[in-house]
């Protein structure tokens, strides 16, 4: 087997491998400093994604590290690095949410399982907010518009939130 595939030729796993695990990972390392409980979920899906890429371990909630054959010297590694990730989602929710999910295969499956119930539900819920207010994705639009800009000149939304306490201040009428 060749190095390139984070592979020696005596099966040992390399530091470049995603499935090479440091040291100091163990099953109760916490990738995210709050507990999913269903609510704020794309807070937490970003900071999982966040902890999992800094660990390179995205590959195996993404596919892209498949499970390899039970005869490939590659599968006791995947088994561990499958097992470690699957801890660390799991470290990651809250006890109703954990007991759910708690005996999912894998952690593609697991991660996915977390989606379909919490991410599409909260994009759902966007959704059918937007649609009662029908003039809301033209203002969003807007407002997109004007971040987007905003970014283009380098600015922040709270240095364009200061100029207009500024020019809303000086717009207003004086006493006396």
């Amino acid at each position: 087997m060749s190095s390139s595939s984070g592979v020696t030729d005596n099966s040992t796993v390399t530091h470049s491998s995603p499935l090479y695990l440091l040291p100091s990972d163990s099953p109760g390392t916490i990738l995210v400093t709050t507990t999913f409980d269903g609510t704020s979920c794309g807070s937490w899906h970003r900071g999982m994604l966040l902890g999992l890429s800094c660990k390179n371990k995205l590959g195996l909630i993404n596919g892209t590290v498949a499970r390899p054959s039970s005869t490939s010297l590659l599968f006791e590694p995947w088994i561990r690095y499958n097992d470690m990730v699957v801890a660390w989602i799991l470290n990651s929710l809250d006890r109703e949410i954990r007991e759910t999910v708690m005996y999912t295969e894998s952690a593609e499956k697991l991660w996915k399982e977390i989606e379909r119930r919490f991410v599409k539900l909260v994009e759902l819920r966007f959704f059918r907010f937007v649609s009662k207010f029908p003039r809301l994705p033209k203002v969003l639009q807007a407002f997109y518009h004007i971040l987007t800009e905003l970014k283009i000149f380098g600015m922040s939304f709270l240095s364009l939130y200061h100029i207009l306490i500024v020019f809303v201040d000086a717009r207003r009428p004086t006493k006396g």
